[in-house]
């Protein structure tokens, strides 16, 4: 079982405008190579799969929700959409070059496994994956080992269970392989310290090239960023201060402290 989100059909344009600037984009451009085909897993409004498309690879994207895949085909209606599970696509094994999975395998309940196996199967030998996920980093784990989320979020937790009427669950008191995010139910995402993320990559047989924070100004607006004062974010941008531009460029010294994400390349070994 996965978490489904819907997406907002207004934020296609201001989404692709953030492919220049994303910090997984060096890692696209280095490793897949022209002429591959590339599938996203995942690809929500399909920012990446035109992206992609625009600079000559081929791209099919593969979506769970059929309103989010119309809303793309509606805008742009040459890319290559398949509704479907990303952690059981309808693809023939070993098919594509690259896949770029950005924050996808997160959502599974019974964590990662499901997705990147499938990613695994459908990918050729010898091809690359991306991959994406929240970073469990150290300032998380603090702030974890505190309760902060649970005191924090409490007050909007409590009116909206009394609102919807329903009991108030703690996420973290069921049993679970990873950080859970939020802290009160229901489940979105997992967030994978950088051994944990490596380990579930290794694991569905993937030999990993590169390991890598990404997201370091997202850090900064989710974790350190008392009422919206040091970064605010509107329209898919960020606008941070100069004590927030400060802060990240102190913090980012040391790898995974505070970055929102972390990616991986991966490869499936040559037979």
């Amino acid at each position: 079982m996965s978490t489904i989100f819907k997406w907002n059909a207004s934020d296609i344009e201001a989404l692709l405008r953030t492919c220049d600037a994303d910090e997984v984009t060096p890692l696209v451009r280095d490793y897949f190579q022209p002429g591959w085909t590339i599938l996203e897993s995942g690809c929500g409004l399909g920012r990446f799969l035109r992206y992609l498309t625009d600079r000559g690879h081929s791209t099919i994207g593969i979506e769970w929700l059929h309103e989010t895949l119309a809303a793309v085909h509606s805008f742009w209606p040459d890319l290559k959409l398949v509704q479907g599970d990303s952690a059981s696509t309808p693809f023939r094994s070993s098919t594509f070059d690259g896949i770029l999975s950005l924050g996808l395998v997160e959502h599974w309940t019974d964590g990662p496994g499901a997705p990147l196996s499938d990613h695994y199967r459908i990918l050729r030998p010898g091809g690359i994956a991306i991959i994406t996920v929240p970073l469990h980093n150290p300032i998380r784990r603090l702030k974890h080992a505190l309760w902060l989320y649970e005191l924090l979020g409490l007050p909007r937790a409590l009116a909206v269970a009394l609102l919807r009427g329903r009991p108030l669950r703690v996420s973290r008191l069921r049993r679970a392989p990873y950080a859970i995010h939020p802290a009160y139910a229901p489940f979105f995402e997992y967030r994978l310290t950088p051994p944990q993320f490596l380990e579930a990559v290794r694991a569905a047989g993937f030999e990993v090239l590169r390991h890598t924070p990404i997201g370091h100004m997202d850090g900064i607006y989710h974790e350190l960023n008392p009422l919206h004062l040091l970064v605010r974010f509107r329209n898919w941008r960020f606008s941070p201060s100069g004590a927030a531009r400060f802060l990240n460029t102190r913090l980012s010294r040391l790898p995974f402290l505070h970055a929102h994400m972390q990616a991986v390349v991966a490869r499936k070994p040559r037979e």
